[in-house]
């Protein structure tokens, strides 16, 4: 006698029995993914190459700054206007240096610190916690990322 609910046919059964969902097997499949591009396993390089600008509030509460254009693409990108930056994070790139003025001028470089260290540089290396001086951070009209290679 057939039970009286109704299965999902594409539901696969665990060997205890116990049906796994369509969207439990999506989320496993999607764990593996990351899994393997975090190894380094079917990642597209351009895909992965990424920086992001986060600003601070008052109650020192962390956002990303929102549409920003280039951010995954070497080369000099301006800001469209200048944005308040408290904390950068970028990946994929071989560094980023950030700057006051646009079209990435060489003379208004803005130096960070990696976790709030004493050691300021102007190329940011991978990660994601550099700091820019002062409470709120620094305006910044450009930026420029150099490919890893």
């Amino acid at each position: 006698m057939a039970s009286a609910q109704s299965q999902d046919p594409r539901a696969a059964v665990r060997p205890t029995g116990r049906m796994i969902q369509p969207a439990s097997r999506l989320r496993i499949a999607a764990r593996w993914t990351t899994a393997a591009c975090l190894l380094g396993l079917f990642c597209n390089k351009a895909w992965t190459a990424d920086i992001r600008f986060y600003t601070i509030n008052k109650k020192q509460q962390q956002s990303e700054v929102a549409l920003v254009v280039g951010t995954k693409k070497p080369g000099c990108h301006n800001f469209f206007p200048r944005r308040r930056v408290y904390r950068v994070a970028q990946v994929g790139f071989r560094y980023c240096r950030l700057f006051a003025e646009k079209d990435c001028r060489p003379d208004s470089a803005v130096t960070a610190s990696w976790k709030n260290r004493k050691d300021p540089t102007d190329q940011l290396t991978p990660g994601s916690r550099w700091f820019l001086a002062g409470k709120r951070g620094v305006e910044i009209a450009s930026w420029e990322c150099q490919n890893a290679q």
